[in-house]
């Protein structure tokens, strides 16, 4: 997360977790090495970033930090309240990115519906 106060208030909740780490950091530049992860889990992140005033450019560029630090085969997930008609330009295969989307819907639940975006390597 960008907000240092978010990260210490999961570290905080999660702190019974040894295995879970927290980071500051903008997600267009992130410090981990590439090839760091073999799956990369965005909850909200594509969304946010949606509301930005470049949102085409900024998500572009979270979506290559993600494309860098997976490691080949690795797996992005991407949970978006979005319906894949609005987010279907985030995830258009752009140069330089190494992954197809695959929007699958989620079932129903309480009137919420959600949507996943699960992303392999090719």
């Amino acid at each position: 997360d960008s907000s240092s106060v978010v990260i210490a208030q999961m570290q905080a909740r999660c702190r019974h977790q040894p295995d879970m780490s927290w980071h500051v950091m903008d997600v267009t530049d992130m410090k981990f090495s590439n090839s760091s992860f073999d799956i990369v889990l965005d909850k909200g992140v594509v969304d946010c970033l949606g509301c930005t005033d470049t949102p085409t450019a900024v998500t572009h560029a979270y979506l290559t930090e993600v494309s860098r630090v997976l490691r080949p085969g690795g797996k992005f997930l991407c949970l978006s309240y979005g319906s894949p008609h609005m987010r279907s330009g985030a995830f258009a295969r752009a140069p330089g990115l190494t992954f197809i989307a695959e929007p699958r819907r989620l079932p129903k639940k309480e009137k919420k519906v959600g949507r996943v975006y699960g992303i392999g390597s090719e």
